[in-house]
This record gives structure tokens, sequence and C-alpha cells, in this order.
């Protein structure tokens, strides 16, 4: 197969016309301090356990991880089966000034998505990949305006395909909803403000439905949006005194309905919000300490609860917390992978590589 983005054979179907996001109309602010909760971020985690899981919540195939190496471009994809095993997939390398912007699972009909970034001219490429064949089908998102920079992708929905979330300059938030690669709706869907951040993007209030999670940049306040398809169902102010906590990532973590959210303090410590009452915490019964760093919440061995995956980049160890629905925590060792490699968001896109058109 032939190596680089630059190299994969795209046909892209011609197109009625060009779609372009129209300059955001002000109107009023999508997060009104409504009914505020104050989950004590800046506290240590209570003593709640989770809670059993149910069929509903219970893991729908297997998930994938992407790693990637930014000097040489090369990727390394890891399969996890919902069992105990976990299996590399065949690899392939994009050249390094295209930047993984996010790898996620079964976002594609059922197959993985991986989006990319030319750090050069803003231009995003989708790519459809199977376990069964390792060769991508690619389809070129069209260009939006310079102000606009993408965010997020997840399933607004639930057509089994994942969407794109865009946040413009002045706070405007706008979904495109996809599929099979192609933008099938554009969607003006409120204005967060200025100076604030997609900081998570998960299914919270357990309809399906994909959802974003919102963090003032000067840590002053955080704002909940539950959104139906291309439109915001609601919008929740909450209270965030932030402190030395930083949110990492979004999972089932109670056995209740909808995603929740995960916060580590500066000493390692973890504590986790729960999207059904957010006025209860989370409690993990460990820290992580040292050069372990963070990689990703995923439900590698499928018993509906995500798992907490770890890697100390100075040792090359990777390893899992599995979680269990009584609380406990099951170490799993995986294979090593060296420092040079890190690993690509799976949902969210991280600000260094926050999609903009170029000027």
């Amino acid at each position: 197969m032939k190596k680089g983005i630059l190299v994969v054979l795209l046909t892209i179907a011609a197109l009625a016309g060009i779609w372009w996001l129209t300059e955001p109309k002000s109107g009023k602010d999508a997060a009104p301090p409504a009914a505020s909760v104050e989950p004590a971020a800046g506290a240590p985690a209570s003593t709640a356990t989770p809670t059993t899981t149910d069929a509903a919540q219970a893991s729908v195939g297997p998930v994938t991880l992407l790693w990637r190496n930014g000097a040489t471009g090369e990727n390394r994809r890891w399969r996890f089966d919902g069992k105990t095993a976990m299996a590399p997939l065949e690899t392939w390398a994009v050249a390094p000034e295209w930047s993984a912007l996010g790898y996620m699972s079964r976002a594609w009909g059922g197959n993985d998505l991986a989006a990319w970034r030319m750090k050069a001219t803003g231009e995003v490429r989708l790519w459809k990949l199977s376990a069964a064949s390792p060769e991508p089908a690619a389809e070129i998102l069209p260009a939006a305006d310079a102000s606009w920079q993408v965010v997020a992708f997840t399933d607004v929905n639930q057509d089994g395909f994942d969407d794109v979330v865009w946040l413009g300059r002045d706070g405007g938030v706008a979904v495109w909803t996809l599929r099979d690669g192609k933008v099938q709706e554009q969607a003006l869907i409120g204005n967060v403000g200025t100076g604030w951040s997609a900081a998570q993007v998960g299914d919270f209030d357990g309809d399906g439905r994909g959802d974003l999670f919102w963090i003032k940049d000067d840590g002053s306040s955080a704002s909940l949006w539950l959104l139906d398809g291309a439109k915001l169902k609601s919008a929740r102010a909450i209270t965030y005194t932030g402190g030395d906590w930083s949110l990492v990532a979004a999972g089932k973590f109670d056995g209740e309905a909808g995603d929740d959210l995960l916060w580590r303090a500066s000493d390692g410590r973890l504590q986790g919000w729960s999207s059904a009452d957010p006025g209860k915490q989370i409690a993990f019964t460990r820290q992580a300490t040292g050069d372990w760093r963070f990689v990703a919440a995923l439900d590698v061995d499928g018993n509906g609860y995500a798992d907490l995956l770890w890697h100390n980049p100075k040792t090359g160890q990777v390893g899992a917390w599995l979680l269990a629905a009584n609380g406990a925590i099951t170490d799993r060792e995986l294979p090593s992978i060296g420092g040079e490699w890190t690993p690509v968001p799976t949902g969210l896109v991280a600000k260094a590589d926050a999609a903009r058109s170029p000027k």
C-alpha cells in the first residue's frame, strides 16, 4: 500500500454546491446560569462506589487505539476485542505534515474513523478503516471559513456516523452531520461565548447522542450542552472551581446511564463526576503517580465500564486498569511502546491539533 496521506487515491462525488459555514449570528448565550451544582472539584473524591451495569450499557464491539509517531509519520493501531485479547492491526504511515485530529472506533457505520489535518493548508481528510481491509477509503471535508475550527467528532443524531463540531472565534458553535464522510446538514446550534473550550465529548444523558462539556479558559465556570441531532436540546451552567484538577476523559464509570467525567489532580488522585447525578462523586481507590501519563478511557474488556490506559514514556510500559461493577480494579499489562509515540485523541480534538482553515 502506498504510504502517506498525499498518495491516497480519493474519489470525491460532485457536489451540488460548496458547503460553507456562514457568519454566525450573535443570538443569546446558549449557556445561561441555570440551576448550578457544586461538585467540589477542588476536593478529594468521596466514597461513592459504582453500581451494577445493565444490558443496555454493555460494550457493543471492539475498540481501537491509534498511536502516532509525529516525527516519522508512522502509526500503530491496537484493537481490543472486548474480552482479553489485543491485536495489532496493519500499520501505515502518514506524512508528518499531517496532524492526527482523532481516531474514533465504530464511528463510520461500524467502521473506524480517522481524521487528519494538513498543517500548512488546514485541509481536513477523513479515513474509513476496518479490521478486514487495511486500505482506507477517504473523503475531504469541504473548506470552512478561517474563523472556525474543528473541536470534536461525535454522533449527534444516533445514525452510526460521527459528526463534526465546529467552534467560531466569536463563540458560535456549529455542527456538520456526516454520512459516509459527506456532509448532510449544517446548523448553528448556539453560542458558548468567547474564552471557552470544548473540554470533553460524550453521551452525558444516555440518549445515544453525543453531547458537549465546555470549560471557560480562565477556569471560572463550566457548561454542559445536551444535543438532539444538529440542535441544542438544553444547556446547564455548572459551578466549577478547578483548582489543581484537570479533566482527562469521559466514559461510563458508575453503571448508570450516560457518560461520566474523569478528573485528575496534580498529585495523581482521580475523581469522577456522575452525569446521572452531578452532585455524586465517583471514588477511585488508586492514584497515578510518577512518570505514568493518561492515554485513554476505553472499554477494552467489554464489561460496559470504561477502563483506564496508561503509558510511561520513559520506560515504554503500557498498562490498563480494568474497572469492574463493584469498583474493583484489575491490572493488565500491554505491549510496550516508546516515548516517541503518542496516543491520538478519541473524539475530542487536541488543542494543538485543532483544525483551523488557513487565513
